[in-house]
């Protein structure tokens, strides 16, 4: 069975500019992983939903979140970055993330 890990959502940000990528810091006792999406709407969001360990790695799920199909959004690309501050010792000595997209 996967193991669920705590996590602390520290930051939202939205960009005008950027690029998709993710980033893993190591600040004192804390991992910060800090993830940037391209989002094509103004409807458009993601959540993290959670994150598990797995036999071999640490699997962030997040949800895409798109706007209804009733309503119109302008087509305006964004970057939503989210950072999330997790406890080092809840980590093994060679961890992985794996981004999984709902």
């Amino acid at each position: 069975m996967d193991k669920l890990i705590d996590y602390t959502l520290t930051k939202v940000e939205t960009l005008n500019r950027g690029k998709e990528e993710i980033t893993i810091t190591n600040e004192d006792d804390k991992t910060i992983l800090t993830i940037t999406k391209m989002l094509t709407c103004t409807g458009c969001d993601m959540e993290i939903d959670r994150i598990e360990k797995d036999e071999d790695n640490y699997n962030v799920y997040i949800k895409l979140i798109k706007p209804s199909e009733n309503k119109m959004s302008l087509q305006i690309i964004t970057y939503k970055e989210v950072t999330l501050e997790i406890d080092s010792e809840d980590l093994d000595k060679d961890y992985k993330f794996n981004i999984i997209w709902k």
